[in-house]
């Protein structure tokens, strides 16, 4: 009955914070057991497929209930089969640190089983009379397990009210193996009165495997339970919750010869709790977890980590050491919230959401790699009920790229999206199954092929990688544009392109256009810059850096790229009559000087005002090749972005049609392009990849659902781009009216750039933009995946946009929003900051900050965090009795 068998062991580590999504759902069931992050405290999670008990509801301090009702509304908000109900909540023992959390429980979700060990004493009282006192008003069950009970019957206690959860394709196995003492078995009295020793040890299966929980229990306690099952495999698990925090006397060699684990998990804080203050209740004070412990554990573990990790480990109180960590010890303070997700064959799945690595699980049946099973972020598991979210492919940007096939009549003409240059990086996700997800789906509704285009698999390996080619020509670049592997194309995109292109790449695209097909180039504002690399896609499409720096002068095979200081020079206005402009407007009204259709080749029938968020405008320098089609008018209420790098006022250079076109459109020999200002009325809230500077989810907006969307006139410029035609130029013949040519099409301003051809922010840590080994797991092109399906297709919750602070105070509480404005104050202590309209900073939202986020974003615990600009998405809501955000998931830095 019960299993100590040790199969497989998958773990994958995730960079992600809070980044809630829907995982795919197991062929076969599935126990998820998440470890909440409540810092120095403890409370799991295990989640079923017919059901979930709550083991320990722990923080470390009073913001701490807040955060795990957060979680627990989140993971309902999933679970919806569930009905909002918790089919047991165990309490271990009754400290503070156990039990912070009930009375939030209790009046957070349903529950119908309330277990203790009959002690209503110590820190942790309140809560657990609470439960008691209210058990009428709550419908609650409950039940307190004296030693007796187990004892009487003898291999662990189990019942209907213990072991609630019986689901019609698996029955999981539920015991409490230790109960609150009622006699002294012989240890010293102060041992007996240490309410650490009474704590219930539960044991969970499910089938093969085993996890064991057992509370604070110190030595003696340890000693006695060790002893009482030494004849029985009931010790013998998969998984052990690391007792006492990873204190020194929580975990003793015998209980853990008995267990033979292959993961430890740790609930404890972050090392610095605690850090200048008296002793108290705190990680630095008690030291956890301690060092002897974690070498005990690493000598019992034989599985590796995938790459080994330095860690702070006590010593003793306040006093740490660098240990590195090479074996299966995942620890909250170390990795954030951990998710092991458990398979009836035996087979253990770990996901982490700050580390970066990956090691492969061993199939029991096969001892053979099993496929990766999708990221657990804490809460999101896998449903088992039929309104589960549908299956889908874990994250690998190496698999075959992604094709949609035409979801009405075909028209047998296919549109090629390019992500050999970087349309995948920071905040851009420009893939068909991600960020541009709506806008191909909409595609193939036109009966279009459409496909991703990554570049060219030279040693045919199956994966095509970017190689840092800027110094030599590097033979190994895979991730170019040739002209054989998109000739077969009707229209070829590139969206945000991030990296200059060669030399002959250029060339591709001429013979491309040559050959009468159709390119489309979707840019956004200047200082974009999304990796850091000093390059924006204004920059370049242009075929040249807004820089005069020497440095950009690269030579061989990309040639010298310093700004030529004229609208006539360039490779973009050589080839089609028209620049980028280096300007960065906001006009959320959008765009509404719509050309007549008669003048815009029939383009803008059905074309309403377009969304400004950010956004460059073009230059038409030569009219007989290209035209605008929506420009600003003057009346349009646009000004400069807060942020352009001109100075906040500066980004918007003229106004009105000086400014030049938004949307335009140019005919140069048998082929055509298209040209677009800004990716933010085009893209949807669906992001595939991670950002690779972090691994951070993408705040994309839903500007193809929302106002001011593009939609009507890009679906008809990839028509028009798709349909050949035999006419040469805007020449006024046969009905193709000439543009209209853009005065000053390159200002003063543009000649150079003010930046001298530095990035927005450094690079930090070790990432760089032209390595790819340096990129976060999740990103495209990263060595890792992260399996966490971030945002894709049933991210669900996910906010709609981005707003403004002062935007987001009109936002009715209870709606989950992504709000950006500057950190400009601590409050309420380590627990919370200030984030103001930098527009005007007497504007302030009131941020609760979860523990993972404090250490980088608290101004008390990080003054360098103050006059940061962030994105922060969580639920609008009062904090401290003022308007605030609370359940923050995500927090992003942007320029």
């Amino acid at each position: 009955m019960f299993r100590g068998l040790r199969y497989g062991l998958q773990v994958t580590l995730l960079i992600c914070c809070f980044c809630w999504t829907i995982a795919a759902q197991a062929a076969e069931p599935e126990m998820h057991v998440h470890f909440l992050d409540q810092g120095q405290a403890s409370s799991a999670l295990l989640e079923f497929p017919c059901g979930a008990i709550l083991i320990d509801t722990g923080g470390q301090d009073d913001e701490s209930p807040d955060e795990l009702a957060d979680s627990l509304r989140d993971f309902f908000a999933r679970r919806t089969d569930l009905n909002h109900t918790l089919n047991a909540v165990v309490i271990t023992h009754p400290h503070i640190d156990h039990t912070r959390g009930i009375q939030r429980v209790l009046q957070t979700c349903r529950v119908n089983n309330f277990i203790y060990n009959g002690f209503v004493r110590g820190s942790g009282k309140e809560g657990i009379q609470y439960a008691i006192d209210n058990a009428a008003t709550h419908n609650l069950n409950v039940i307190s397990v004296a030693d007796t009970d187990v004892t009487a019957a003898g291999y662990g206690l189990t019942n209907g009210d213990i072991d609630p959860i019986q689901c019609t394709d698996c029955d999981p196995e539920i015991r409490i193996l230790s109960g609150g003492l009622q006699q002294n078995p012989g240890w010293q009295d102060r041992d007996f009165d240490n309410l650490n020793n009474h704590s219930l040890v539960v044991r969970v299966d499910f089938g093969k495997s085993s996890l064991l929980f057992t509370g604070d229990l110190e030595e003696p306690a340890l000693e006695t339970l060790v002893a009482f099952y030494k004849d029985t495999d009931l010790l013998d698990v998969d998984a052990y919750l690391v007792g006492h925090h990873g204190s020194k006397n929580g975990t003793i060699q015998s209980l853990v010869d008995a267990m033979s684990p292959e993961v430890a998990v740790i609930s404890v804080g972050i090392p610095q709790f605690g850090q200048g203050r008296q002793r108290g209740f705190n990680t630095f004070s008690y030291g956890h977890p301690n060092r002897d412990v974690i070498e005990m554990l690493s000598n019992a573990i034989s599985g590796e980590r995938e790459r080994p990790m330095d860690v702070r480990v006590g010593e003793g109180g306040q006093r740490f050491s660098l240990f590195q960590v090479t074996k299966h010890i995942y620890a909250t303070g170390w990795d954030g919230q951990i998710t092991l997700s458990c398979r009836q064959n035996g087979s253990i799945h770990v996901t982490t959401r700050k580390t970066d690595e990956i090691t492969p699980a061993v199939s029991p049946a096969s001892s053979q790699p099993t496929a990766m099973l999708a990221a657990i972020p804490v809460g999101m598991a896998p449903m088992a009920s039929p309104t589960a979210a549908p299956a889908s492919t874990p994250y690998h940007w190496n698999q075959p790229p992604p094709v949609k096939t035409p979801t009405t009549t075909a028209n047998g003409k296919s549109i090629l999206f390019d992500v050999s240059h970087g349309g995948t990086q920071g905040n851009a996700d420009w893939v068909i199954d991600g960020g541009f997800s709506d806008f191909a789906d909409a595609l193939a509704a036109q009966g279009y092929e459409v496909k991703e285009y990554r570049g060219v698999d030279k040693d045919q390996d199956g994966i095509i990688r970017f190689f840092d080619d800027r110094t030599s020509n590097t033979p190994e670049n895979e991730a170019i544009i040739d002209f054989d592997a998109i000739k077969d194309s009707d229209v070829f995109v590139l969206a945000e392109s991030n990296r200059p292109f060669r030399e002959d790449e250029r060339a591709a695209l001429e013979r491309y256009v040559a050959a009468g097909k159709g390119l489309l180039f979707i840019g956004d504002h200047y200082n974009a810059d999304r990796n850091l690399n000093s390059w924006d896609a204004t920059e370049v499409f242009n075929g040249y850096n807004r820089s005069t720096e020497p440095d950009f002068d690269m030579g061989s095979p990309y040639g010298d790229l310093r700004n030529p200081g004229s609208a006539d020079a360039g490779w973009l206005v050589e080839q089609f009559g028209i620049r980028f402009r280096f300007n960065a407007i906001n006009c959320l009204a959008g765009a509404s000087d719509i050309v007549a259709p008669n003048d815009a080749e029939n383009l803008t029938v059905g074309a309403t005002p377009i969304l400004m968020a950010a956004s460059a405008t073009l230059a038409v320098v030569e009219p007989d090749r290209a035209k605008g089609l929506i420009y600003l008018a003057d009346s349009d209420p646009a000004k400069s972005w807060g942020k352009a790098i001109e100075g906040a006022n500066n980004g918007l250079y003229f106004g009105g049609r000086d400014e030049g076109p938004l949307v335009a459109i140019s005919k140069s020999g048998a082929g055509k392009a298209a040209f677009f200002g800004d990716s933010s009325p085009i893209e949807d809230i669906t992001p595939k990849y991670r950002d690779e500077r972090g691994g951070t989810n993408k705040p994309l907006h839903n500007g193809w659902n929302n106002g001011g969307s593009a939609k009507v006139i890009m679906l008809n410029i990839v028509d028009w781009l798709a349909t050949p035609e035999s006419y040469t130029h805007f020449d006024g013949a046969n009905g193709h009216a000439p543009g209209i040519k853009t005065p000053n099409a390159m200002a003063p301003i543009e000649q150079d750039d003010p930046a001298d051809g530095r990035p927005w922010s450094q690079p930090s840590g070790n990432y760089d933009p032209w390595d790819s080994d340096t990129f976060a797991p999740g990103s495209y092109g990263a060595p890792f995946p992260s399996d966490s399906g971030a945002g894709h297709h049933g991210g669900g919750s996910s906010p709609t946009t981005t707003v403004g602070v002062s935007d987001a105070l009109g936002i009715a509480e209870g709606t989950l929003i992504s709000v950006q404005g500057k950190i400009v104050a601590e409050h309420n202590d380590q627990y919370g900051l200030q984030l103001a309209d930098p527009q005007n900073p007497s504007i302030v939202l009131y941020v609760q900050l979860p523990q993972s986020q404090r250490a980088v974003y608290a101004p008390k615990l990080n003054p360098g965090a103050i006059g940061k600009s962030v994105v922060i998405t969580g639920t609008r809501g009062k904090y401290t009795g003022l308007p605030g955000i609370r359940g923050v998931r995500s927090i992003t830095d942007v320029p």
